[in-house]
């Protein structure tokens, strides 16, 4: 039961960061604001699916503090867009970097937990990761471009937020203990 209910959460907050990300990228011109409300939506999903699939895993599974750290950021970042959306109008730039390159090192340091679980094709992951953290960066270097495209970068990272998630419900019967 709790596998189950593991494998349909990753499966369900796949396919909304995925539908997330895509109405992001084909309405790129829309308000910062309304990127901001999408964006907090799908991270506060993602982020109540990650603490639950910790809480039903926990002990089974390897890797799952990470799992339970990505989610708790992942709602604090939700909080923040969803109550003060004026504020990431302001610093989209800057949180969008911090969420990335947290959510890039936590996938990375992830996809090394499943290498020593011995699951298959772990690479992409932790390229995946390192792609993350890169353009997380990048987003800091400069705060102009971040701002003109927001709507598109973000959609991109939701998609691809999205099919990590949809890998772990393929990987989740090989993170089992």
């Amino acid at each position: 039961m709790k596998r189950s209910l593991r494998k349909l959460l990753w499966l369900v907050s796949g396919i909304l960061l995925i539908f997330a990300g895509i109405i992001a990228i084909f309405h790129p011109q829309s308000a910062v604001l309304s990127v901001s409300f999408v964006l907090g939506v799908a991270l506060l999903f993602s982020g109540i699916f990650s603490a639950i699939i910790f809480l039903t895993a926990k002990g089974t599974a390897f890797g799952s503090a990470w799992v339970l750290a990505g989610g708790l950021f992942d709602i604090i970042l939700a909080c923040m867009m969803l109550g003060n959306p004026y504020l990431v109008e302001e610093n989209l730039p800057f949180l969008f970097g911090m969420w990335i390159m947290f959510s890039g090192v936590i996938r990375a340091v992830f996809a090394w937990e499943l290498k020593r679980a011995g699951a298959r094709r772990w690479g992409w992951m932790v390229a995946a990761g390192t792609l993350c953290v890169i353009v997380g960066f990048l987003s800091f270097y400069d705060p102009l471009v971040v701002n003109i495209a927001a709507g598109v970068l973000v959609g991109v990272f939701l998609i691809l937020q999205g099919l990590v998630s949809l890998a772990l419900w393929g990987y989740a019967s090989s993170m089992e203990k």
